[in-house]
């Protein structure tokens, strides 16, 4: 949801007096025409699923303050992959040698090698 959408679900769940939560959960019956039951237990079992998974933590990570924290555009680095580019280049490989190595694309090789 983007942060206006937020925001809409939040003074229309304040002026009908009830929780965003449960405001959303009767949408999304209504939308799947499902029982009010059925909905609740399979989003409790994602919520569920979502923590035993340790996501919770992963998620906290993206927040400070309960404001989302932004981060650059496109895609995240994976450290171990960088590391290891780093390690193979000092090491005297060339990109092609690191992308058979590693298993990388040579987009990937080629950024972490520039990096």
């Amino acid at each position: 949801m983007t942060p206006s959408q937020t925001k809409k679900l939040d003074e229309l769940a304040t002026a009908l007096d009830m929780d965003p939560v449960a405001l959303l959960a009767i949408a999304v019956l209504l939308r799947n025409k499902d029982s009010p039951s059925a909905t609740l237990d399979r989003a409790k079992e994602q919520v569920d699923s979502f923590f035993a998974a340790g996501a919770e933590e992963l998620l906290r990570e993206h927040f400070s303050d309960n404001e989302l924290i932004k981060r650059p555009p496109g895609k995240p680095q994976n450290s171990k992959s960088l590391e290891a580019v780093r390690e193979l280049r000092a090491a005297g490989c060339s990109q092609s040698q690191v992308v058979e190595k590693l298993g990388l694309s040579r987009s990937t090789v080629h950024r972490y090698w520039r990096s």
